[in-house]
């Protein structure tokens, strides 16, 4: 069985030592006694790597909800490990002011205070996020999850080395190396910004530790090639890591930024590191940021190491319930199975039984996710697809508050071509209080002056040429509606009659109905002349 040190714990958990050193001691969960176990080496203190996996699980189900809250407690702890795995700043826009821990899947649905649920964002951002995908201005959950997945491998990364001053600056080189290629591969895309308020991060990083390696030169404490050779470059990089901390736009960052990384170029040369060949240098695996486990979280391997990779000697497949997505439903859940992993061992696999997962198809949409013609989410599911089996036995359709639309009798449209609902959009339903506020007459829609609300003209029922057989329209345009400016005149075939002959017969000219273009009666007139009737 694999142990780790508690760096190397932390690393897979996704949190600092501190907050490591305190699940070992203290149950995050109000009322619950869970902790951390550790395995005593001597003096040290090592943790089991599947005790790890089932801790971090244990993190990700629902937290207890004290009497009259509507959500569980962050304890202090965990929230000041999420603001420094930000650097104190929000994960977005590294906006310093005002920060506030967010969660990244909603807490209401999901009861989820695990650190791999929360991220540091300014209040701006925050709102926008909760604000979901409606204004074209929101910040979306992928941009949100690649915030947290790029703080992430960067402390992780960090915390390997930062006992050396040396091997953390080149550290911080590297990672600022492969940021920038991040930020070119994702020119324009809103995520950039992301990488740029991390990129700054990092120039803060590679400006302290600049320093420190240039006191270092001066005390003669470094003697190897690789420092003497970091020693001749420092000054030069630090003085450029102050100036993209100082620049103006994000072209000038990136500027500053590529001249860094030529300065910096022998150096890391020098290092005998490759991206790792199962997690794409991610150090993490899924959406919720598991421990690579071929790299450990070290996001690197060495070139001999890669040479030895082999995807089936890991134990992962595929998750069963969610076909390796990680998500269920519309609007993004987190598997109720592998929790965002994607993946679970082979024997995690073997055991799935469908019918243990807390799940139903939602009883209000059928396990659809949405109602209504336009697709709105679910009100009871959320857009989930499912509910618990407390939830779906608790499914009264009166405790929802939606009631069948006034305007167009819960059908969604009005017309007989199948308009959108001006009342309710479309969604079929609206709610008490506005079916209690409806008005016809105080809605913009009257009957059209033209067909008189038929929507419908002629014998063989063709289309209103004002309405389109809408039936009704705005009050504007019926206040526009001008007779003698449709170009209909009475068919002088038919005197508008529609048929001819005792039979009756459709007549051949306006075919029914009743009226034709001007243009058609003048050359009719012009061939055969008028008649009267």
């Amino acid at each position: 069985m694999a142990l780790l040190n508690k760096v190397e714990a932390a690393i897979a958990l996704g949190v600092g030592v501190d907050l490591l050193n305190w699940f070992t001691t203290k149950c995050p969960k109000s009322g619950e006694s869970r902790t951390l176990a550790v395995v005593k080496s001597g003096s040290d203190e090592l943790i089991e790597e599947v005790e790890l996996e089932d801790f971090r699980q244990y993190l990700r189900q629902p937290w207890p909800v004290k009497v009259r809250s509507a959500r569980p407690t962050i304890p202090p702890i965990i929230k000041t490990d999420i603001k420094q795995e930000a650097h104190l700043a929000c994960a977005i826009c590294g906006l310093m002011d005002n920060g506030e821990v967010a969660h990244i899947e909603a807490v209401k649905k999901t009861y989820n205070n695990s650190p791999d649920n929360l991220i540091f964002l300014c209040p701006n951002h925050h709102t926008k996020f909760d604000l979901g995908f409606k204004p074209k201005s929101n910040v979306t959950p992928e941009e949100v999850r690649a915030a947290k997945l790029v703080k992430r491998q960067s402390r992780a990364r960090m915390m390997q080395v930062e006992a050396d001053v040396v091997k953390a600056y080149i550290t911080v080189l590297d990672l600022i190396r492969r940021l920038q290629k991040r930020i070119d591969e994702a020119a324009g895309a809103p995520v950039s910004k992301v990488y740029i308020s991390e990129m700054m991060s990092l120039l803060k990083h590679s400006q302290d530790l600049g320093k420190k390696v240039s006191e270092a030169s001066r005390s003669g404490t470094t003697k190897s090639t690789l420092q003497q050779h970091l020693n001749k470059h420092a000054p030069t990089i630090t003085e450029l890591s102050r100036q993209g901390l100082a620049a103006k736009s994000d072209n000038e960052v990136k500027a500053k930024v590529r001249k860094l990384l030529e300065e910096s170029e022998d150096v890391l040369e020098s290092l005998d590191e490759v991206d790792c060949p199962h997690c794409n240098a991610r150090g993490t695996t899924g959406l919720v940021g598991n421990w690579c486990k071929f790299c450990r979280g070290s996001q690197l391997v060495t070139q001999a190491k890669a040479e030895t990779y082999d995807p089936d000697g890991i134990d992962e497949v595929e998750c069963p319930r969610c076909d390796g997505k990680g998500t269920t439903g519309l609007c993004g859940d987190f598997c109720a199975y592998c929790r965002g992993s994607q993946v679970v061992s082979a024997a995690r696999a073997m055991e799935y039984d469908p019918e243990a997962i807390d799940e139903r198809c939602c009883p209000r949409c059928e396990g659809r996710g949405t109602t209504g013609l336009v697709g709105d989410f679910c009100a009871y599911c959320g857009g989930s697809c499912f509910v618990s089996a407390r939830k779906w036995s608790k499914y009264k359709p009166d405790d929802i508050d939606q009631l069948e639309c006034p305007h167009c009798s819960g059908h969604g449209t009005t017309g007989l071509v199948g308009d959108i609902c001006s009342y309710c959009g479309g969604s079929q339903v609206v709610s008490q209080a506005k079916v209690d506020a409806y008005d016809e007459n105080s809605t913009e829609e009257v009957e059209c002056p033209h067909c008189e609300g038929r929507g419908i003209r002629g014998l063989n029922s063709t289309y209103c040429s004002f309405c389109s057989g809408a039936q009704r329209i705005s009050k504007r345009k019926a206040e526009s509606y001008d007779s003698d400016q449709i170009d209909e005149v009475i068919c002088p075939r038919c005197g508008g009659h529609g048929t001819t002959g005792y039979a009756g017969d459709f007549c051949k000219l306006c075919k029914g109905e009743q009226v034709v273009t001007s243009n058609v009666a003048s050359r009719y007139e012009s061939k055969y002349g008028s008649r009267e009737y």
